[in-house]
């Protein structure tokens, strides 16, 4: 199971201890990021969607490393959108600006307005009007996407079920991010939950005190909270970072 746990005693925490008074808190700001994921494969062929770049948004960079999958709701509408005449945020650096108008982007059509600018538009008005097309969550299960990372390249053939595809569970919802979740199998019980079921393997990439292991060779011994500014920087020079922020 994935539960609390604390890396500085290296001991799980109860739910009394997370209940405990409001003085056992403080609050911390943390780096979120929204990252890009091209869709390739057969059926991302099929739909018509091969490098279409899917949008995931997550307020734990650290665990990007281990993304094994992508959520998405079964009856949200995703949109597929170009990128606007001002150009997109994920381009490195050196890219021509034909290439940055090029790429085209998938998330849920109700969060679309909340990414206007990164996705170089002027106004909602004109990225609503910008939408190719539509599709239901449900209709891209299993659509498999170009991973993140190469630390864990041979996962895949460690369970039943192949990883760096696009699960549909009815957890995920548009209240904020992109409505297109990353899965995490070892930090998240819903991650658990949604991966094991389609047989992906889970991964660990923390030892007991919350270090990185030597397979995530760019931060390896690093607190997984020092690690957040080095992998964003990584995702950024690949091309892969749309947008950070403060959360």
């Amino acid at each position: 199971r994935v539960l609390p746990y604390c890396w500085r005693d290296e001991t799980p925490l109860s739910n009394h201890e997370l209940r405990m008074d409001d003085d056992v808190y403080k609050m911390r700001q943390d780096p979120s990021v929204t990252v890009t994921f091209p869709l390739v494969g057969v059926k991302a062929e099929a739909l018509g969607l091969t490098g279409v770049r899917a949008l995931a948004w997550t307020t734990t960079p650290w665990t990007l490393p281990t993304n094994l999958a992508l959520a998405v709701g079964p009856e949200i509408e995703y949109v597929v959108v170009p990128g606007g005449p001002l150009g997109a945020a994920d381009v490195p650096a050196g890219d021509d600006a034909e290439g940055a108008a090029a790429h085209r982007y998938l998330l849920a059509r109700d969060l679309l307005a909340n990414h206007t600018k990164d996705l170089g538009y002027e106004s909602a008005d004109d990225i609503a009007h910008a939408v190719e097309r539509t599709i239901l969550g449900a209709e891209l299960e299993d659509v498999h996407y170009d991973r993140l990372f190469d630390y864990y390249a041979d996962a895949e053939v460690w369970g039943t079920g192949t990883a760096w595809r696009i699960l549909v569970d009815d957890y995920v919802t548009t209240t904020d991010g992109t409505g297109i979740v990353h899965q995490a199998p070892a930090y998240g019980e819903d991650d658990q939950r949604v991966t094991e079921a389609a047989g992906i393997p889970l991964i660990m990439s923390l030892d007991d005190g919350g270090t990185f292991l030597p397979q995530v060779t760019d931060v390896a011994g690093q607190l997984w909270m020092d690690a957040n500014r080095p992998l964003i920087r990584l995702l950024k020079a690949d091309g892969r970072l749309l947008r950070e922020a403060s959360y």
